[in-house]
């Protein structure tokens, strides 16, 4: 976050978003991201970058699928790439985005209700600053008093409104959030997370195919965390078995699966077109 490349991928991304036909919008932010240098601990101020598109729907409601494009920090003269933690939902993301154009799908407002969760409004959001700047996920706060992760998430979810009990994108209430992470392993094992709304994971899970796609008792923070503080229903995805590359120089391309991507999206395809609880 807050790097170049960063900004460049987030301009990059928002102008393909727009080419496919998606409203799409670059929301920055700034914050202060705990440095630590020897025995100097200060604080230095980033510029992150959301990116965020969506299409209409016809009915009340809103479905947002989110997940991070930016990578671990590392130290100058280290290389780590992502493909992984980061990178494959991204991919997922925007190869979903470029299927649901497409005339076979017609992702397109409908003038008749189907009460699918396609015809809900339809929000792509690609967090910035979700890892940590410190080498552990609670450093900053052991150090600084201060939280060091979930950035991005954070400074979108403060900007939402709310109306009556639902929390409300462009005054539509927020029916469901679809959050993935390290979904691209070769050897993929995902898990639906404790906390997850149990209807929609058990709908999920019965369309996997040949996804290795099962719910756990298990919590892990991730960009869901702050909307499931203010009652959004969410259902987190995440593979936490595949760990061996996870922040590491390792974590490239080689380890990523085409393949695992496309059938999770295929997944989510289906899962689109259900109707909704």
């Amino acid at each position: 976050m807050g790097s170049e490349q960063q900004r460049l991928l987030a301009r990059w991304m928002m102008r393909l978003m727009r080419s496919w036909g998606w409203k799409a919008e670059e929301q920055r932010f700034a914050v202060k991201t705990p440095v630590v240098s020897g025995k100097e601990k200060t604080l230095e101020e980033r510029t992150g970058r959301n990116v965020v598109a969506w299409r209409s729907g016809p009915d009340d409601c809103a479905f947002l699928i989110v997940g991070h494009y930016d990578s671990k920090f590392f130290p100058a003269g280290s290389r780590f790439v992502g493909a992984n933690d980061g990178g494959s939902s991204t991919a997922l993301m925007l190869e979903l985005a470029r299927l649901w154009i497409h005339p076979v799908h017609a992702l397109i407002p409908k003038q008749k209700s189907a009460g699918t969760w396609f015809d809900c409004d339809v929000v792509f959001v690609f967090f910035d600053g979700e890892e940590a700047f410190l080498p552990e996920w609670t450093d900053g706060e052991k150090l600084f008093g201060v939280r060091d992760n979930l950035y991005g998430s954070r400074d979108f979810v403060n900007r939402l409104p709310r109306s009556g009990q639902s929390v409300v994108w462009q005054k539509k209430p927020i029916r469901l959030l679809l959050n993935i992470d390290m979904v691209g392993h070769k050897k993929q094992n995902l898990f639906i997370t404790e906390g997850s709304d149990p209807l929609i994971s058990d709908q999920l899970i019965a369309l996997r195919g040949n996804v290795q796609l099962r719910k756990v008792p298990l919590s892990v923070e991730d960009d869901h965390i702050p909307f499931m503080r203010m009652g959004v229903p969410f259902v987190h995805m995440i593979d936490w078995t595949n760990l061996q590359e996870w922040h590491t120089p390792q974590d490239n391309l080689d380890i990523v699966s085409a393949e695992r991507i496309a059938a999770l999206i295929e997944v989510m395809m289906k899962f689109s077109e259900r109707k909704r609880p």
